[in-house]
């Protein structure tokens, strides 16, 4: 379907014509892949995506108005793909409980072998009052009372990469102390 205009392969399409739509796709497809690749960085992951754009428009091509320019349509849908696939896909927050309980899990393991596991609490002790009120404050929110991190950004308003960035600092600082303690 070479010939009409981008409104008649439009209601065509919304009609159930799929040559006309195939016509828009062929239209569409390389500023839509264009704008995926400048945004996403990856020509693979811009074709992936490009081909769920279409998937999503042809699903919702009877909703859309034959009136409008379609290729702002389809590249909002583009947006709202790529946004959720580098939610789906965003790197893993460092800080977690995970790495956490490696650390004490080893000093703790470490410690008892050498029967010195009552130093090993005097020395988290001291090395808790060598911090700041807020960052005790925090440590006492994550770790004692078990307040996750997501709580803890919903009660101070900061973002998640904030507060688990702050944590893991905190827990670096509190084991160079504890084994400059404990190495003296």
């Amino acid at each position: 379907m070479n010939q009409g205009s981008e409104k008649d392969w439009i209601v065509a399409a919304q009609n159930g014509d799929e040559d006309a739509f195939g016509a828009l796709v062929r239209q569409h497809h390389v500023a839509i892949r264009a704008y995926l690749i400048a945004r996403a960085g990856n020509a693979h992951d811009a074709e992936d995506l490009a081909q769920d754009t279409f998937i999503t428009a042809f699903r919702k091509l009877p909703e859309f108005d034959p009136n409008r320019p379609i290729r702002p349509w389809l590249r909002g849908i583009a947006f709202k793909r790529l946004a959720n696939y580098r939610k789906k896909h965003r790197p893993q927050y460092i800080g977690g409980n995970q790495e956490l309980d490696a650390i004490l899990s080893v000093a703790i393991d470490s410690k008892r072998e050498a029967g010195g596991e009552v130093q090993r609490v005097e020395a988290l002790q001291g090395c808790l009052k060598k911090l700041g009120q807020e960052a005790r404050a925090l440590v006492s929110e994550r770790y004692l009372e078990g307040q996750s991190v997501n709580g803890i950004c919903e009660k101070t308003g900061r973002k998640r990469s904030a507060v688990a960035m702050q944590l893991h600092r905190i827990r670096m600082a509190l084991k160079t102390c504890i084994e400059g303690r404990n190495a003296s």
